[in-house]
């Protein structure tokens, strides 16, 4: 009965963050397009979103956490949340930098 538990779990904190983001980027890609301004913000709340629901349920399934109140738990997860959409946003205005670096430079070697 353990290791059903335990697929199930697993499941679960696999599906439910990989379908959020399935769903999300058809939504934005159908209707607002990957070329829209406003795309990145969304494909970095999405994966924020995901990471909200990954922890959320890796922190119910944990045994160790039956004693934790759910309204701890959900602002654990929160802030995961808004931690991870920061980093994208950050990690990916630095690489754009990049990469615009790196073409100018290459573009002037040939």
């Amino acid at each position: 009965m353990d290791i059903l538990k335990g697929l199930l779990q697993c499941g679960a904190f696999i599906i439910v963050p990989t379908g959020i983001i399935l769903i999300g980027l058809w939504v934005i890609l159908r209707y607002i397009g990957s070329k829209n301004r406003y795309a990145i913000f969304l494909y970095a709340l999405l994966i924020g979103i995901a990471f909200f629901a990954a922890s959320f349920i890796g922190m119910l399934s944990d045994p160790r956490s039956t004693q934790t109140p759910i309204t701890e738990i959900i602002k654990t997860s929160a802030i995961i949340a808004i931690i991870a959409t920061i980093a994208i946003l950050c990690f990916t205005m630095v690489f754009k930098g990049l990469i615009k670096i790196f073409r100018k430079l290459f573009t002037r070697l040939k």
